[in-house]
């Protein structure tokens, strides 16, 4: 790697040397004297190539990885029961005579009675 790092660096110092001479015969070449172009030197490309070649870190970061995903077991539930509902009885009482909600107490003990119209 380091062999690798060095090379690119002497390629990046020496191309602004021998672009140089290309500069020199875009003008004419050089007559001595005094030439309407002046001279320019384009040193700036290389070098910001240079620094940006020479970075150990990307300037980028890639999105984090997203946590895999985890399906919980299902588990078989049981299947529901039906049950028949208990059936609803009256209460009776013989003294004092009525039924459960209008008379509250009963001495003698409730007498269940089926409602008229239901099924026991």
């Amino acid at each position: 790697m380091r062999k690798l790092t060095a090379i690119v660096i002497l390629a990046l110092l020496l191309v602004p040397v021998l672009a140089l001479p290309a500069d020199a015969w875009v003008r004419g070449g050089f007559h001595g004297g005094f030439h309407h172009g002046g001279c320019c030197f384009g040193g700036g490309l290389a070098l910001g190539l240079g620094l940006g070649l020479l970075a150990t870190a990307p300037l980028w970061y890639a999105p984090p990885y997203a946590y895999p995903a985890y399906s919980y077991p299902a588990y078989p539930y049981p299947a529901p029961t039906y049950q028949a509902p208990p059936p609803t009885y009256w209460y009776y009482c013989q003294n004092p005579q009525g039924y459960y909600p209008c008379v509250p107490q009963c001495p003698g003990g409730w007498m269940t009675v089926v409602p008229p119209g239901a099924t026991p």
